[in-house]
């Protein structure tokens, strides 16, 4: 072997192990529960020798932790690390945490900042301000959701092309959560039109039962949508009144970070692309 095809096979194999760490990773951030040495063996279709050899190298960096209960493995805290990291470089979260503030202080309800995971099609919580009432949403930042029937997920829809959408929603499973749940693509199609019209979109039970949410697209300057805000509340108190209440507090506060972030022009670097 010359030393440029071994030099090539060595890159190449670095490659590989570099890939089999990140596929072990994304499987972890999949199960929230842990998962042993054999079930990430069979999920990610690697003999366990080379599951053990990863996962104790992602230990010693803490990348991963053991759970002292069943031993299963989780994503570790090191991970929390680079998110915070991550998160921080995002100028949607900097400039929308003071009107996240404003609404909550006002209405006492959840306040939510999302974004969009381009690559698995969900929406992701940025940020959150909880309602300090003993009945409210849980939800957790990082946390990912559907993007067809959450407030969130449909308000970014709305402000995407017609063909752009098609293309998305192409092998997209419009899974039935609640018996309000839209799963019908052109119905979908139809409730989003309305929400770019309206400038706010619902969700009245469609993701979970006795929750209700309202949210705003946050956009750039090409009016292309680079995440939402979102009002989550018990469906118990969402009347007409707090409805439209909350609907014109989303709005106003969605189109002014838009229009700071418009003015900053920095759209290419808040899609989120994990």
């Amino acid at each position: 072997m010359t030393e440029e095809k071994k030099t090539n096979s060595q890159q190449t194999r670095g490659v590989k192990t570099i890939l089999r760490v990140l596929d072990t990773l994304e499987i972890l951030e999949e199960y929230s529960n842990g998962l042993s040495l054999a079930e990430i063996s069979v999920k990610i279709q690697l003999p366990k020798s080379t599951v053990h050899r990863i996962i104790n190298a992602l230990l010693e960096r803490q990348y991963v932790r053991e759970s002292p209960i069943d031993g299963k493995y989780l994503l570790g805290y090191q991970i929390l690390s680079l998110s915070k990291a991550c998160l921080n470089s995002i100028d949607l979260l900097r400039e929308a945490r003071p009107f996240l503030k404003k609404i909550n202080k006002e209405l006492n309800e959840t306040v939510i900042l999302a974004g969009l995971d381009q690559n698995k099609f969900r929406i992701v919580y940025l940020d959150k301000i909880d309602s300090s009432h003993s009945l409210r949403t849980v939800s957790h930042i990082g946390e990912r959701v559907p993007v067809h029937c959450t407030a969130l997920g449909k308000a970014i829809l709305s402000k995407i092309s017609i063909d752009e959408l098609k293309e998305k929603l192409n092998g997209y499973e419009l899974r039935k959560f609640t018996e309000n749940t839209i799963t019908d693509v052109k119905k979908l199609t139809q409730n989003l039109n309305k929400i770019n019209k309206d400038g706010f979109s619902i969700d009245h039970e469609e993701y979970k039962q006795y929750v209700s949410c309202v949210a705003a697209p946050v956009c750039d300057y090409q009016g292309k949508p680079i995440g939402a805000i979102s009002v989550s509340i018990p469906s118990t108190r969402f009347s007409e009144n707090k409805q439209e209440q909350i609907s014109k507090k989303v709005v106003e506060a969605a189109q002014a970070i838009s229009k700071i972030i418009s003015l900053a022009k920095t759209q290419n670097i808040l899609w989120l692309s994990t």
